[in-house]
């Protein structure tokens, strides 16, 4: 039974350990990885299926008037796959911009032979 108790504690330690060298800005949801990666964000789509992506600095978000795109005529980012989104192609990002917040969603038939999103999810990730 001691075995099994020291065991199982240096498995948590190690664990532990992991966690905490892992990048501190990265964050993730387990569908979505974020890290930064100048001059922008690193993006991984850890899942199978492809997800669609809206991303803007976290100051701007009150000024846009936004709407999902839903279906497959939209831009996607596949399942497995990762992009660097760049400063530049980020809503409102400058220089100074410190978070974005992405927000990610997959399409879903509406039932009437068109697309919406199934639910909107939202990662807060920091440029530095």
């Amino acid at each position: 039974m001691r075995r099994i108790a020291t065991a199982l504690l240096l498995s948590w330690v190690a664990l532990v350990a992991t966690a905490a060298c892992s990048d501190p800005l990265s964050v993730t949801d387990g569908v979505l990885r974020v890290n930064p990666q100048p001059p922008g964000l690193n993006i991984m789509n850890a899942s199978a299926q492809p997800v669609h992506l809206f991303i803007a600095d976290r100051n701007t978000l009150a000024l846009l008037d936004w709407a999902p795109c839903a279906g497959p005529s939209c831009p996607s980012l596949p399942g497995g796959a990762s992009v660097l989104r760049p400063c530049s192609e980020i809503v409102g990002c400058t220089a100074d911009s410190r978070e974005a917040v992405v927000y990610w969603w997959r399409s879903v038939p509406d039932g009437a032979g068109a697309f919406r999103p199934d639910s909107i999810r939202q990662l807060i990730a920091r440029f530095k």
